[in-house]
């Protein structure tokens, strides 16, 4: 888990006393439900996550856009049953599998109703499905393998040294072995 708390004023809003909600204990939900109505403040997480960089990124660019008038708040209503829907939905899944693809899903929304730079999120959960099978099969291994990556669809190298006895984390030792 992890969490940030990213303050934005909007221009001509008096920062009031409550916050927006930006989730609740299940859902990856960070913008659309609102506290009792004071949207000066945007909260993104905390979140069980595996698109961790992405999401928090794109989360931060979906706040921004709200901040410069680009995206709207929906009504109060949608605001409010649209992270119980996203509840729902999660409770709903049977895997971590379908987690990370719900979780995917979510992040494409996100990218969707903003610029942020658009990638193959299929092949995003593909990396994770995988990521998630060598942690299954060996907690001391995982961290051994290389996976294709999304943005340019190459497969890393594995590390030269198995992550347990990779003792030495400077530049140096990572380039040249």
């Amino acid at each position: 888990m992890s969490g940030h708390l990213y303050t934005a004023k909007r221009a001509g809003d008096p920062f009031g006393p409550s916050a927006k909600s930006m989730g609740h204990s299940h859902a990856d939900e960070p913008t659309r439900n609102l506290g009792d109505g004071d949207d000066a403040l945007s909260h993104l997480g905390p979140q069980d996550q595996w698109f961790t960089f992405n999401m928090f990124d794109a989360q931060a660019w979906w706040v921004r856009d709200l901040i410069m008038g680009e995206i709207e708040l929906p009504a109060k209503a949608e605001m409010e049953a649209d992270p119980v829907r996203r509840e729902r939905e999660e409770d709903a899944l049977e895997d971590d599998y379908a987690c990370i693809k719900y979780q995917g899903d979510y992040v494409g929304e996100l990218i969707a109703e903003t610029d942020y730079p658009s990638f193959d999120m299929d092949a995003a959960c593909q990396a994770f499905y995988e990521w998630k099978k060598h942690k299954k099969k060996g907690i001391m291994t995982f961290r051994d393998h290389g996976y294709v990556s999304p943005m340019t669809g190459k497969k890393a190298p594995p590390h030269h040294t198995p992550w347990k006895d990779a003792l030495d984390d400077s530049l140096e030792s990572y380039i040249n072995p």
